[in-house]
């Protein structure tokens, strides 16, 4: 590891929290509109946000792409400004993390930070605008998906779980339930928390009702001969969203794969470990939040270390979706941005 990236993680990453209070005191001295504005509870989140400002900031130099942090403040400003925290506060956050860097010396004197500073703030300079919904309700089971949604929503877990499962005695395949209920459902439901619609509470019940309805499915999915290849997939170390790499290894199951999912907060080690004893066709793992990047990356690199090329490495979620290639800068073997994608990706790369 190179100075500047050492530089990185020592000055900003591992003392995120720390800077983040100090940050925090001088944005309230430069606004102390603020003081009145916040409450406790609120400044506690606010340094708690000030802190993921720095972790993503370290994970978007650390693979030398700004449009990640472009992305991710453009994505916090959503948050912020659905809060009522108006995006002028954002901006001036931003630049005195740029300036307390500076007067620290937490970067290595050659390493040039103002590209990403200039992502970030760019991206605040369009015209604020909440995201669009998640569910087309004129898409072929887009009527189906907004009944669960507001069934879901509305607390009625048993509703929304037959619902799911009559349409499916009713002749509705199960991969369409997946990809075309279930998935733009909870990517709605993030939405919605995203903008202040629903609560972190509301966001994880409708998240285990899903997780339910996965589970109630099992005995429908897998009567499928093997087609004797093995596939592992995990969430990497603290990434806690499971719900896309769970549907990712069950369409692998589905297409015969013989399938190991080793879900959320996965320690590299671990996945590592497993790879070496497993010795799968292919390994699929998933980073939803952009600060878990470069643990994926260290992922893939122990895995070539046990078991070399002979196993291949698909990645997918969100920062790949964002930066085209990226996973290509991993040494990943291919990225896809679906389940199915997934599988036929895969399956290309065994050659089969």
């Amino acid at each position: 590891m190179n100075q500047a990236m050492l530089s990185i993680l020592d000055g900003i990453k591992f003392n995120a929290p720390t800077h983040a209070r100090r940050i925090f005191d001088i944005q309230l001295a430069n606004q102390p509109e603020l003081d009145e504005m916040y409450d406790e509870r609120q400044r506690r989140l606010s340094i708690e946000d000030i802190e993921y400002h720095l972790q993503f900031l370290a994970e978007a130099m650390m693979v030398g792409k700004p449009e990640l942090y472009g992305d991710y403040m453009a994505w916090t400003r959503v948050v912020l400004e659905s809060r009522n925290v108006p995006t002028k506060y954002l901006k001036s956050n931003i630049k005195i993390i740029d300036h307390y860097i500076d007067q620290e010396g937490l970067l290595s004197g050659d390493f040039d930070k103002r590209i990403f500073f200039d992502a970030a703030l760019r991206a605040l300079e369009v015209p604020y605008q909440e995201p669009p919904a998640h569910i087309d309700f004129d898409a072929n089971h887009g009527q189906l998906a907004k009944s669960y949604l507001e069934l879901v929503l509305g607390g009625f877990r048993k509703a929304a779980i037959q619902l799911i499962m009559d349409a499916v005695e009713g002749g509705i395949p199960i991969k369409d339930v997946l990809l075309e209920v279930l998935q733009p459902v909870q990517h709605e439901i993030g939405r919605l928390w995203q903008v202040n619609e629903i609560s972190v509470a509301k966001e994880h019940y409708c998240t285990a009702i899903a997780q339910q309805v996965i589970a109630m499915l099992y005995p429908r999915m897998f009567d499928v001969p093997s087609n004797g290849l093995k596939m592992i997939g995990a969430s990497v170390d603290a990434e806690l969203h499971e719900m896309g790499i769970r549907m990712v290894t069950d369409f692998f199951e589905m297409e015969g794969w013989e399938t190991t999912y080793l879900g959320a907060r996965t320690p590299v080690q671990s996945i590592i470990a497993m790879v070496e004893e497993e010795k799968p066709d292919v390994v699929a793992l998933s980073a939803t939040m952009m600060d878990h990047v470069t643990t994926i990356k260290r992922t893939i690199a122990g895995i070539r270390e046990v078991v070399g090329r002979d196993t291949k490495v698909i990645v997918g979620g969100y920062p790949f979706n964002v930066v085209p290639g990226l996973w290509q800068e991993l040494d990943a073997d291919g990225y896809s941005n679906s389940a199915t994608g997934a599988v036929e990706l895969g399956r290309k790369l065994v050659g089969r």
